[in-house]
């Protein structure tokens, strides 16, 4: 909400990132609908990497204006089609996430870096920090779920669930202050 308030006041990397959070939106509304009606969603979350993979490229790239950036995460982008082909649209592109959890992490601490020596605005740098919180529990969160799918403990993996919207949550409202703090 925030960012719609603020939306003329945003730079081409707010622009991005709120973007980004009305694909994040739609997913997991696609996501629910997906499940419910169709019980298989995972084709909306392989889609989401794919368009992910281009906004938080787009996003980290504005700041920093490096074009190698660009090449890390449109790679990024087409492995999760190859990798969404290849294994077929209703199995999770786990390998694809995790990559993209990585390539967004080191970027992140790049631009971090960046701004620590001044050679980037610091503006950004709550809204950065939690994209790496993010990632960084979407690693536990999805190594996690896997193993307890693999040994069928349902209740734990109900709990992980629970987790992963609270973690959310958490994530949302961070946002929420990044983007009041860098604009207003």
């Amino acid at each position: 909400m925030v960012g719609f308030i603020l939306f003329n006041d945003l730079d081409k990397a707010g622009r991005y990132f709120l973007f980004l959070l009305l694909a994040i939106l739609f997913t997991e509304l696609a996501g629910h609908f997906y499940r419910v009606y169709f019980g298989n969603n995972m084709i909306v979350f392989n889609v989401y990497t794919f368009v992910s993979s281009i906004l938080i490229g787009h996003y980290i790239y504005n700041l920093n204006r490096e074009t190698i950036v660009l090449y890390f995460f449109y790679g990024v982008a087409l492995f999760s089609i190859g990798e969404s082909a290849f294994r077929g649209p209703n199995e999770l592109s786990h390998y694809s996430i995790t990559i993209l959890g990585i390539v967004t992490i080191g970027g992140l601490a790049y631009l971090i870096f960046q701004m620590a020596k001044a050679q980037v605005s610091a503006k950004h740098l709550i809204i950065n920090a939690g994209l790496i919180f993010y990632f960084l529990s979407n690693f536990l969160y999805f190594f996690t779920a896997s193993y307890l799918q693999q040994t069928a403990q349902i209740d734990y993996l109900l709990a992980m669930g629970i987790t992963k919207g609270l973690t959310n949550a958490i994530c949302y409202g961070w946002y929420a202050i990044g983007i009041w703090k860098a604009f207003i």
